[in-house]
């Protein structure tokens, strides 16, 4: 079930990027647009056509790539920004140096691999905008690649800081809009992945609950008695203190499912196992084994008093009036009680003890206990 609810995730995150890849692209369709008007605008400038041209290619391809993306995968859109991205890059690096906008599309390339593609490949972006970086502030500083006239009066400082301002502020304004948004689904799927979480954990015990307790009573079962005694056991070792296997059977049981139905049978059930329930610690634990057989594990005791105070409690309280639809009914109990480490060291030992002992009671009238606190096989 966990595995279906990764994949599950996967899926939506997936289907998350492609959503907000797609807002990306709606954003960069309006700064497109408005890059081509300055292009026109540009190609009256010979001294960088190759460069030009160059731009107008991209622009078609980006063009393409934002009419079509519906069509493609978040990645494939992804990895035709970063190539489009990469190839401005150099051009404008190595045409205009630092005074043209590679820097601010190498930017774009990193941030776009940070948000959509894993750590090795932004890495590696990086790495590589980084060299082209260093090679073009080489060129700059040394002298080797100057400005054209044109291009020297473009770049004063009016224009090129005030133009790249405005460039950045845009550049964060789409990236930001992207980023916002992504952040947001991406929140919203996390918040609904706790919930089904919590959700799959609920119904994981509710069913380990019903596996593992009487559907009926609300005790636990068979299912698990044999490993809660180990338990118990191995603790009352470690720890040196006694501990007692309480065997109950009810006495008139199937007098009442015979002559009133085992809808009223259900109903003494439910009943004496609440006040068994009532009668023992919050330590101790009752088990139903099914039928009108139940089993108590009395932890920590002191001597056989405790255990010859409890059975008689047990008694009482069983014993006393129960009532289906106005009928009254009386059920009694006889009890078998073996103790470790007196009687048994083990288990099961435990176990066949404590319900020999019930058999001898039913035997010799019923409604009543009998303690075993010695090995008998001594």
């Amino acid at each position: 079930m966990k595995d279906l609810v990764m994949v599950d995730v996967q899926e939506r995150l997936n289907i998350i990027k492609k959503d907000a890849l797609d807002k990306l692209s709606i954003y960069l369709s309006v700064s497109i647009f408005f890059l081509f008007i300055a292009f026109l605008l540009r190609l009256k400038d010979f001294d960088w056509q190759n460069l030009y041209y160059l731009h107008f290619i991209c622009f078609v391809i980006g063009t393409a790539v934002v009419a079509f993306n519906k069509r493609l995968s978040y990645k494939t859109i992804i990895y035709s920004y970063l190539t489009l991205g990469f190839v401005i890059t150099y051009v404008e690096l190595m045409s205009l140096g630092i005074s043209g906008t590679g820097e601010l599309v190498a930017l774009f390339c990193i941030m776009l691999s940070l948000f959509y593609l894993d750590k090795k490949s932004t890495i590696i972006i990086g790495v590589v905008i980084l060299l082209l970086y260093t090679f073009a502030f080489y060129q700059f500083f040394t002298g080797t690649r100057s400005l054209s006239a044109n291009d020297t009066a473009f770049f004063s400082w009016t224009s090129a800081w005030v133009g790249r301002l405005i460039s950045y502020t845009a550049f964060f304004a789409i990236i930001g809009m992207s980023i916002f948004h992504l952040q947001t689904q991406i929140i919203r799927l996390l918040e609904k992945v706790e919930k089904q979480k919590k959700t799959i954990e609920g119904q994981k015990k509710f069913i380990e609950h019903l596996a593992n307790h009487d559907a009926l009573t609300g005790l636990p079962s068979q299912r698990i008695v044999d490993k809660r005694i180990e338990e118990t056991l191995k603790n009352a070792e470690q720890n040196k203190h006694q501990f007692a296997l309480l065997f109950l059977d009810l006495d008139g049981f199937k007098f009442i499912n015979d002559a009133y139905g085992h809808d009223a049978g259900d109903e003494v059930l439910k009943q004496v196992a609440k006040r068994v329930s009532s009668a023992i610690r919050s330590s101790d634990t009752a088990f139903r084994l099914g039928g009108d057989e139940f089993l108590i594990s009395v932890e920590k005791i002191k001597d056989k008093t405790d255990i010859e105070k409890l059975c008689e409690r047990l008694i009482n309280n069983i014993s006393a009036p129960l009532s289906y639809k106005g009928i009254g009914l009386n059920v009694g109990v006889s009890i078998g009680a073996a103790l470790y480490p007196s009687s048994a060291n083990n288990a099961s030992n435990l176990r066949f003890r404590a319900d020999e002992l019930m058999y001898q009671v039913k035997k010799t009238g019923k409604n009543n206990f009998l303690i075993c606190d010695q090995d008998l096989t001594a």
